[in-house]
Protein backbone atom coordinates (compact mmCIF):
# COMPACT_ATOMS: atom_id res chain seq x y z
CA UNK A 1 0.00 0.00 0.00
CA UNK A 2 1.41 3.34 -0.60
CA UNK A 3 0.22 7.04 0.59
CA UNK A 4 0.63 9.80 -2.14
CA UNK A 5 4.11 8.41 -2.69
CA UNK A 6 4.68 7.43 0.34
CA UNK A 7 5.35 4.12 1.41
CA UNK A 8 2.80 2.23 3.40
CA UNK A 9 2.30 -1.05 5.19
CA UNK A 10 2.54 -4.27 2.90
CA UNK A 11 -0.59 -6.71 3.61
CA UNK A 12 -0.13 -10.36 3.28
CA UNK A 13 -0.90 -11.92 0.21
CA UNK A 14 -4.65 -13.46 -0.55
CA UNK A 15 -3.69 -16.38 -1.09
CA UNK A 16 -4.57 -16.53 2.97
CA UNK A 17 -8.00 -14.56 3.40
CA UNK A 18 -7.79 -15.21 7.40
CA UNK A 19 -4.04 -13.13 7.55
CA UNK A 20 -4.98 -10.25 5.10
CA UNK A 21 -8.31 -9.48 7.08
CA UNK A 22 -6.36 -9.43 10.20
CA UNK A 23 -3.77 -7.42 9.07
CA UNK A 24 -6.31 -5.15 7.79
CA UNK A 25 -8.15 -4.54 10.61
CA UNK A 26 -5.20 -4.17 12.67
CA UNK A 27 -4.05 -0.91 10.96
CA UNK A 28 -6.64 0.96 12.56
CA UNK A 29 -4.81 -0.22 15.63
CA UNK A 30 -1.17 1.59 14.57
CA UNK A 31 -3.36 4.93 13.52
CA UNK A 32 -4.15 4.02 10.08
CA UNK A 33 -7.78 4.31 8.46
CA UNK A 34 -8.07 3.21 4.83
CA UNK A 35 -11.26 4.14 3.42
CA UNK A 36 -11.85 3.77 -0.72
CA UNK A 37 -12.57 6.42 -3.02
CA UNK A 38 -15.99 6.35 -4.03
CA UNK A 39 -15.37 5.67 -7.71
CA UNK A 40 -13.65 2.39 -6.57
CA UNK A 41 -16.69 1.55 -3.89
CA UNK A 42 -19.29 1.54 -6.99
CA UNK A 43 -17.10 0.43 -9.07
CA UNK A 44 -16.17 -2.85 -7.45
CA UNK A 45 -20.19 -3.14 -6.14
CA UNK A 46 -21.12 -2.60 -9.88
CA UNK A 47 -18.84 -5.31 -11.46
CA UNK A 48 -18.58 -7.79 -8.41
CA UNK A 49 -21.38 -7.59 -6.21
CA UNK A 50 -24.16 -6.42 -7.08
CA UNK A 51 -27.09 -7.66 -9.46
CA UNK A 52 -27.79 -3.99 -10.01
CA UNK A 53 -26.80 -0.99 -8.50
CA UNK A 54 -29.32 1.56 -7.55
CA UNK A 55 -28.80 5.55 -7.74
CA UNK A 56 -29.53 9.20 -6.97
CA UNK A 57 -29.75 11.43 -9.52
CA UNK A 58 -25.85 12.54 -8.12
CA UNK A 59 -24.35 9.48 -7.90
CA UNK A 60 -25.82 8.52 -11.37
CA UNK A 61 -23.79 11.58 -13.19
CA UNK A 62 -20.83 10.49 -10.93
CA UNK A 63 -20.76 7.08 -12.49
CA UNK A 64 -20.14 8.37 -16.14
CA UNK A 65 -17.12 8.43 -14.85
CA UNK A 66 -16.94 5.53 -13.69
CA UNK A 67 -18.31 3.93 -16.68
CA UNK A 68 -15.46 5.30 -18.61
CA UNK A 69 -13.04 3.38 -16.12
CA UNK A 70 -14.50 -0.11 -16.31
CA UNK A 71 -14.31 0.80 -20.58
CA UNK A 72 -10.25 1.82 -20.97
CA UNK A 73 -9.68 -0.77 -17.65
CA UNK A 74 -11.49 -4.10 -18.35
CA UNK A 75 -12.13 -3.31 -21.75
CA UNK A 76 -15.97 -4.19 -21.92
CA UNK A 77 -18.79 -2.14 -21.78
CA UNK A 78 -19.74 -1.45 -17.85
CA UNK A 79 -23.11 -3.24 -16.49
CA UNK A 80 -25.77 -0.67 -16.44
CA UNK A 81 -27.39 1.02 -13.17
CA UNK A 82 -30.86 2.47 -11.97
CA UNK A 83 -31.76 5.86 -11.09
CA UNK A 84 -34.04 6.56 -8.41
CA UNK A 85 -34.84 9.82 -6.99
CA UNK A 86 -37.53 10.52 -4.46
CA UNK A 87 -38.27 13.55 -2.09
CA UNK A 88 -39.60 13.42 1.98
CA UNK A 89 -39.75 16.34 3.33
CA UNK A 90 -39.67 16.47 7.53
CA UNK A 91 -43.19 16.63 8.49
CA UNK A 92 -43.31 20.15 9.78
CA UNK A 93 -46.19 22.84 9.29
CA UNK A 94 -44.89 25.41 6.94
CA UNK A 95 -46.21 28.93 6.42
CA UNK A 96 -48.59 30.16 3.31
CA UNK A 97 -46.08 32.54 1.88
CA UNK A 98 -44.76 30.98 -1.67
CA UNK A 99 -42.94 33.23 -4.59
CA UNK A 100 -45.95 33.82 -6.77
CA UNK A 101 -47.20 35.55 -3.57
CA UNK A 102 -43.90 37.47 -3.39
CA UNK A 103 -43.72 38.65 -6.62
CA UNK A 104 -47.33 40.13 -6.44
CA UNK A 105 -46.17 41.79 -3.28
CA UNK A 106 -43.43 43.21 -4.81
CA UNK A 107 -45.31 44.02 -8.05
CA UNK A 108 -47.75 46.45 -5.77
CA UNK A 109 -45.08 47.81 -3.72
CA UNK A 110 -42.91 48.70 -7.04
CA UNK A 111 -46.20 50.06 -8.85
CA UNK A 112 -47.09 52.32 -5.61
CA UNK A 113 -43.75 53.87 -5.88
CA UNK A 114 -43.63 54.69 -8.90
CA UNK A 115 -47.47 55.50 -9.68
CA UNK A 116 -48.86 56.65 -6.38
CA UNK A 117 -51.52 58.28 -8.82
CA UNK A 118 -53.24 55.15 -9.38
CA UNK A 119 -53.38 54.33 -5.43
CA UNK A 120 -55.24 57.75 -4.15
CA UNK A 121 -58.39 55.73 -3.77
CA UNK A 122 -57.35 55.79 0.73
CA UNK A 123 -59.50 59.07 0.85
CA UNK A 124 -56.09 61.47 -0.93
CA UNK A 125 -58.13 61.33 -4.07
CA UNK A 126 -60.68 63.61 -2.21
CA UNK A 127 -57.55 65.99 -2.11
CA UNK A 128 -57.93 68.72 -4.55
CA UNK A 129 -54.42 68.85 -4.43
CA UNK A 130 -53.60 65.32 -4.85
CA UNK A 131 -56.02 65.24 -7.68
CA UNK A 132 -54.31 68.28 -9.20
CA UNK A 133 -50.85 66.70 -8.72
CA UNK A 134 -52.85 63.67 -10.54
CA UNK A 135 -54.02 65.29 -13.49
CA UNK A 136 -50.68 67.01 -14.20
CA UNK A 137 -48.87 63.91 -14.01
CA UNK A 138 -51.13 62.44 -16.05
CA UNK A 139 -51.00 64.97 -18.61
CA UNK A 140 -47.12 64.65 -19.03
CA UNK A 141 -47.59 60.99 -19.36
CA UNK A 142 -49.92 61.67 -22.87
CA UNK A 143 -47.10 64.36 -23.86
CA UNK A 144 -44.55 62.60 -26.71
CA UNK A 145 -41.82 65.24 -26.98
CA UNK A 146 -39.80 64.84 -30.80
CA UNK A 147 -36.40 66.33 -29.16
CA UNK A 148 -34.10 65.77 -26.58
CA UNK A 149 -34.58 68.64 -24.21
CA UNK A 150 -38.27 68.16 -24.84
CA UNK A 151 -38.12 64.20 -23.29
CA UNK A 152 -35.45 65.38 -20.66
CA UNK A 153 -37.92 68.29 -19.52
CA UNK A 154 -40.80 65.43 -19.77
CA UNK A 155 -38.54 63.28 -17.54
CA UNK A 156 -37.91 65.45 -14.82
CA UNK A 157 -41.54 67.00 -14.57
CA UNK A 158 -42.94 63.42 -13.80
CA UNK A 159 -40.27 62.70 -11.13
CA UNK A 160 -41.09 65.57 -9.53
CA UNK A 161 -45.01 64.91 -9.45
CA UNK A 162 -44.16 61.24 -8.43
CA UNK A 163 -42.23 62.62 -5.59
CA UNK A 164 -44.64 64.91 -4.62
CA UNK A 165 -47.90 62.26 -5.08
CA UNK A 166 -45.88 59.67 -2.89
CA UNK A 167 -46.59 61.76 0.28
CA UNK A 168 -50.05 61.25 0.03
CA UNK A 169 -49.71 57.20 0.18
CA UNK A 170 -46.15 56.88 2.31
CA UNK A 171 -48.47 54.95 5.17
CA UNK A 172 -49.35 52.25 2.38
CA UNK A 173 -45.80 52.00 0.76
CA UNK A 174 -44.52 51.56 4.51
CA UNK A 175 -47.26 48.92 5.56
CA UNK A 176 -46.66 47.20 1.90
CA UNK A 177 -42.70 47.32 3.02
CA UNK A 178 -43.35 45.85 6.39
CA UNK A 179 -45.61 43.34 4.52
CA UNK A 180 -42.75 42.40 1.75
CA UNK A 181 -39.78 41.88 5.06
CA UNK A 182 -42.62 39.62 6.78
CA UNK A 183 -43.05 37.32 3.82
CA UNK A 184 -39.63 37.28 2.59
CA UNK A 185 -38.94 35.96 6.30
CA UNK A 186 -41.24 33.40 5.63
CA UNK A 187 -39.97 32.55 2.61
CA UNK A 188 -36.42 32.11 4.40
CA UNK A 189 -38.33 29.59 7.56
CA UNK A 190 -40.04 27.70 4.45
CA UNK A 191 -36.93 27.27 2.63
CA UNK A 192 -35.24 25.74 6.32
CA UNK A 193 -38.65 23.47 7.21
CA UNK A 194 -38.62 21.89 3.34
CA UNK A 195 -35.02 21.60 2.49
CA UNK A 196 -34.43 18.02 0.99
CA UNK A 197 -31.20 17.71 2.77
CA UNK A 198 -31.62 15.96 5.84
CA UNK A 199 -30.51 12.69 7.24
CA UNK A 200 -32.92 9.96 6.85
CA UNK A 201 -32.14 9.37 11.11
CA UNK A 202 -34.37 12.74 11.44
CA UNK A 203 -37.68 11.39 10.17
CA UNK A 204 -40.51 9.44 12.29
CA UNK A 205 -40.18 6.10 11.42
CA UNK A 206 -43.79 5.16 10.43
CA UNK A 207 -43.48 8.36 7.51
CA UNK A 208 -40.08 7.10 6.48
CA UNK A 209 -41.10 3.18 6.50
CA UNK A 210 -44.39 3.98 4.64
CA UNK A 211 -42.68 6.31 2.15
CA UNK A 212 -39.87 3.98 1.10
CA UNK A 213 -42.25 0.85 0.77
CA UNK A 214 -44.23 1.83 -1.08
CA UNK A 215 -41.78 0.81 -3.89
CA UNK A 216 -40.99 -2.88 -3.07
Amino acid sequence: MRIDDEPGPALPALGNPAAAVAAWNDLERHGLKVRSRALTNTLYARLFLADLFIHGIGGAKYDELTDEIIRRFYGFEPPGYLVLSATLLLPFATFPADRDGHCRLAHRLRDLHWNPQRHLDNGAQDHPAARDLAASKQAWIARRPADAPGRRERFHALHTLTGQLRAYVADREDGLRHELAEYDHQLQANAVLQDRDYAFCLFPEPVLRRFCTQFL
